[in-house]
């Protein structure tokens, strides 16, 4: 489901609040080698009028069949009209997750969840959203470590 049907879903899951965070893109595998890491690499992409508290906690969690590994977003492009409670975008948030040695070849899911307490400048509306990510890392002899970027889409509709 992408763009327009994509769109949809988030309106009627949210039933008319709107919605930031409906549905992550979906990387191809990751590649690496056992007893290696995996950066993952979760972005919020900038929306005119969209900002993002300052003061409340913006957390995630990677879970893998290896544990989960929690992860913040620290700081982003401060939001001009009011930099002290604001920021315009996040930096990208990073979260390092280890590949245990003798971790057979194969292909292993990588679920992200992320909260993140979002306000509509123009229609003066904040909330707490959630996020939700899957993608995937592929474990093989030889493979390098590698980062995958799940970027979170732009819809939304306060």
């Amino acid at each position: 489901m992408r763009g327009g049907a994509a769109r949809q879903a988030c309106l009627r899951a949210v039933r008319g609040l709107g919605c930031l965070l409906a549905l992550l893109a979906v990387p191809p595998a990751l590649a690496v080698a056992a007893g290696g890491s995996v950066t993952v690499r979760v972005q919020v992409p900038p929306v005119a009028g969209l900002t993002f508290s300052r003061a409340a906690p913006a957390d995630l969690t990677v879970t893998t069949p290896w544990g989960v590994h929690a992860g913040r977003w620290r700081g982003g492009a401060l939001y001009a009209p009011d930099p002290q409670h604001y920021w315009s975008r996040l930096n990208a948030a990073a979260v390092s997750v280890p590949v245990p040695p003798g971790t057979p070849a194969g292909t292993y899911p990588v679920r992200v969840n992320a909260t993140l307490y979002v306000c509509d400048q123009r229609a003066h509306l904040c909330s707490v959203r959630p996020a939700q990510a899957s993608g995937s890392v592929r474990v093989g002899p030889g493979a390098p470590g590698s980062t995958v970027t799940l970027g979170v889409p732009s819809a939304r509709t306060f």
